[in-house]
């Protein structure tokens, strides 16, 4: 099919100009390699409804696995993905089935569309692949209505469906029927099955099932809420873990130094400028994921997030080194598909959607484990959170180092963190030893200007 050489060669010179020549060979080749097999299938010039089968991709798939390992055929199912996405937007397909697939069966991600492929019995693996249904358990049905109902009062309720719908799959799993209600010995082991879980989530989804249990109770469903009379979980306060400036520096250094990979050229550049968005304005990771191109107003020296925690949407103003940083990063940003509409994410991942929270997390970990970041006795180790929580505390000690009236700025601090009131902002506020020493010094002054001048005053 010349005339799909003719469009892998196009394909190349548009969407592969980040990357290294011998890397876009590698990557041509794959595609005329599927060329060549399509084409021995049955492929026609004039057809492109043939490029719309899954089974000329599954027998790809099959053929390439018989001598390429599952990581290499994950990669080149990529390559081919961009390639069918490049075909659709043209309009010469209606449709591009390697998405579809990837959506269809998103379990394990690309390698496991890769590695079923090679399978002698690709249909069975891809179905192992599907994800399971949510809510079909005993309680499904109640706690979709209870979710509906938090969200019509406001609340996103997105981690708290995901906790309620794998209570749900291990109640069903234990054969338990409504009508038999939930022992409070079903909860203890649930939560005892989350291992892969720290202590914190645990409390936070054993006091999600709590109250759609209460809730549950309220409407006469049940006589008792099962997570009360369960056992309680061991409970310690752990303080937050704050970065120093040198180790912020240390982060961004190391995260610039980063390697451009496959899909994801400026991988170091954006990567620190996202942990750099995540400290210098203090944002969830949330927000700092929903950030998009229009967000940003260099005019006036404002960025806009968008509607998060509380549905609060707020602006805030960076100072000018983060707006001159961002700028020069916006010059040197991979424009994947030459998006570069107003909704285009500003931090792109591989195929120009928003760069996910477990990239950021999976990314932070290494590098934290890399410096050799440790939490001490009684603090939570190092997160995505813990800039948010550095931000807090510098700004505080820096109010208390310039000898600002700190009780007033608070409520500029809360505005900027998009907190509902001061006592959400007094969380982040974390003693570290120099804020400590700041306020001791100030406490100091105070008592001394206070004793010197009641000593001055006539009786």
């Amino acid at each position: 099919m010349r005339k799909l050489q003719n469009l892998i060669e196009a394909f190349a010179d548009q969407s592969m100009n980040g990357h290294k020549r011998s890397t876009r060979k590698v990557y041509v080749r794959f595609l005329h390699d599927f060329d060549l097999f399509q084409h021995n299938q049955g492929g026609s010039e004039n057809d492109w409804q043939h490029l719309q089968e899954e089974g000329v991709v599954l027998a790809w798939l099959r053929h390439q696995g018989t001598h390429v390992g599952k990581k290499s055929l994950g990669l080149r199912l990529r390559v081919l993905r961009d390639f069918f996405e490049y075909l659709k937007n043209r309009d010469l397909i209606t449709c591009n089935v390697i998405d579809q697939l990837h959506r269809r069966y998103p379990l394990k991600g690309w390698r496991g569309l890769a590695e079923a492929g090679r399978g002698a019995n690709p249909v069975a693996a891809l179905n192992r692949l599907r994800p399971r249904e949510r809510f079909n358990g005993p309680w499904g049905k109640q706690m979709l209505e209870f979710i509906l109902l938090k969200r019509r009062l406001g609340a996103r309720y997105e981690f708290e469906e995901r906790t309620l719908a794998d209570l749900d799959r291990y109640l069903a799993d234990a054969d338990l029927s409504f009508e038999q209600g939930v022992p409070s010995s079903f909860i203890d082991r649930w939560l005892l099955s989350q291992t892969g879980n720290n202590e914190y989530t645990l409390h936070t989804k054993r006091r999600v099932s709590e109250r759609f249990f209460e809730h549950m109770r309220s409407l006469n469903l049940i006589q008792e809420n099962p997570v009360r009379s369960s056992r309680p979980l061991p409970r310690r306060t752990l303080r937050p873990y704050i970065f120093s400036k040198e180790q912020i520096r240390e982060i961004l250094q190391k995260a610039r130094s980063m390697p451009d990979i496959p899909f994801f050229p400026h991988r170091g550049a954006t990567y620190e400028m996202a942990f750099a968005t995540l400290y210098c304005l203090g944002l969830r990771i949330s927000e700092l994921c929903r950030l998009r191109l229009s967000d940003i107003d260099f005019e006036n020296g404002l960025l806009s997030i968008r509607p998060s925690k509380f549905y609060k949407s707020r602006l805030v103003a960076p100072g000018p080194k983060y707006l001159e940083k961002m700028k020069h990063f916006m010059e040197v940003r991979p424009l994947l598909y030459h998006m570069t509409r107003e909704e285009t994410p500003l931090f792109q991942s591989y195929y120009g959607k928003s760069m996910r929270r477990s990239c950021l997390g999976r990314v932070f970990r290494n590098l934290a484990r890399e410096m050799g970041l440790i939490a001490k006795p009684g603090q939570r180790g190092p997160c995505l959170h813990s800039f948010r929580h550095a931000f807090a505390v510098h700004r505080l000690l820096r109010w208390y180092r310039g000898g600002e009236d700190v009780q007033a700025k608070l409520p500029l601090l809360s505005a900027f963190l998009g907190h509902v009131n001061i006592t959400s902002t007094q969380v982040y506020l974390d003693m570290i030893p120099e804020l400590l020493e700041e306020v001791h010094l100030r406490f100091q002054a105070h008592c001394e200007n206070h004793f010197f001048h009641s000593r001055r005053t006539p009786s």
